[in-house]
């Protein structure tokens, strides 16, 4: 980030003892660049580059020593990237590079010490990332790489020192969804959708604190993975790999559950788990096709495993 310590005076801009840049060039057609600064110590970067048509790009930050950058470069076509930060020393990164069109970049931070990442690389279409945290001391990172069409990543965290990060890419992602919902305070989550990936959904919704939950998903098509956890220090995780037209559910109530899913070269297969209760433990492994795999775990200290 350029620091901007003395008077910087520009037809439409005044700062003193703030930091600020707002850079537009090349093509740039109907673009907006914007920074409003109400506190102290704050620091904010705009860039729009090169062929920018009709593409915004917008910092607020009101409270002091926040930290906002953002850049669209090369081919942006209509195209939007915002930073909303309210309280102090909160940080956020938004980049959109090289061929994106129509795509929007939102990140909003309300409390202290929130850090987000969002990335939006090369090939990018009709792509949407969003970042929303309100609390304090949350870190979450969407990254959507290389060629992505028609993709979603979105992370919500209500709390404090939650820990989020959606990453797309590599391939052709094309109509992909990544979204992790976290209410409560310590939880982790990790959405991972890698390689050649069409049509794919994986969610995690979490709500309590201390829970952890991971998807990853890897040269897939058409599958989906859900993990839905409700109270504490649960654990769950997802994995599918090379497989075609397959379901993942993992449902928890209680505390200190943990659940196992691995889909690998299933095609056409089911796999569900729900644990109601505390201390129950549970994995299920898929090598097969058109397998189908339903456990449910009622009370407390169950154990079991299932191999198809």
């Amino acid at each position: 980030m350029r620091r901007f310590f003395s008077n910087l005076q520009t037809p439409d801009l005044v700062i003193t003892l703030y930091e600020a840049e707002v850079v537009q060039s090349g093509g740039v057609v109907a673009s907006i660049g914007s920074v409003n600064q109400i506190g102290s110590m704050n620091g904010a970067d705009v860039f729009q580059e090169n062929g920018v048509v009709a593409s915004i790009s917008s910092v607020n930050q009101v409270g002091s020593m926040n930290e906002a950058d953002v850049f669209q470069e090369d081919g942006v076509v209509a195209s939007i990237g915002l930073a909303n930060q309210v309280g102090s020393m909160n940080e956020s990164d938004i980049f959109q590079r090289d061929g994106v069109v129509a795509s929007l970049i939102s990140v909003n931070q309300a409390g202290f010490m929130n850090e987000a990442d969002v990335f939006q690389e090369d090939e990018v279409a009709a792509s949407i990332a969003l970042v929303n945290q309100v609390g304090s001391m949350n870190e979450a990172a969407v990254v959507q790489d290389e060629e992505v069409a028609v993709s979603f990543g979105s992370v919500n965290q209500v709390g404090f020192m939650n820990d989020a990060f959606v990453l797309q890419q590599d391939g052709g992602v094309v109509a992909s969804i990544g979204i992790i919902n976290q209410v409560g305070s310590m939880n982790g989550a990790l959405v991972d959708q890698d390689g050649g990936v069409v049509a794919s959904i994986g969610s995690i919704n979490q709500a309590g604190s201390m829970n952890g939950a991971e998807i990853e998903q890897e040269d897939v098509t058409i599958v989906n993975a859900f993990v839905n956890q409700a109270g504490s220090m649960n654990e769950a995780e997802i994995e599918q790999v090379l497989v075609t037209a397959s379901s993942a559910f993992v449902n928890q109530l209680g505390f200190m559950n943990n659940a196992t899913i691995i889909q690998a070269s299933a095609a056409l297969s089911l796999a569900s788990t729900t644990q109601l209760g505390s201390g129950n433990m549970h994995t299920t492994t898929q090598t097969g096709v058109g397998q189908t795999a339903i456990v449910v775990q009622i009370g407390n200290g169950n154990m079991g495993t299932i191999t198809q």
